[in-house]
Order: C-alpha cells, then structure tokens, then sequence
C-alpha cells in the first residue's frame, strides 16, 4: 500500500480563491440586475438545433 499521492492535486486548490472570486462576481452581478432590471431575462443564443 505504498503508493504515491498524484502532485497535481495541489496544485488545484490554488485556483480555487480565483473560482470563489468569480462565483461572488456573478452573484452580484445578479442582485444588481435583480435591483435594476427585474423583468429581463438573459438568454444565451443558441444555433437552432436540426433534429431529422
């Protein structure tokens, strides 16, 4: 049972302040635009779909 731990699970915890960051940006993003404008929906645009 000897085995070695992988070196590149450390090196993923040092983006997750970075992921943090961005999740409370949007979460922000999304009070402010609840505050502001509460009827608008973003829509992402999406090329229509050929279903044959």
């Amino acid at each position: 049972m000897g085995g070695r731990e992988r070196p590149t699970v450390g090196r993923r915890w040092a983006f997750v302040p970075f992921y943090w960051l961005i999740m409370s940006l949007a979460a922000w993003r999304a009070v402010v635009e609840l505050q502001t404008n509460p009827f608008s929906w973003n829509k992402t645009p999406h090329a229509p779909v050929n279903e044959t």
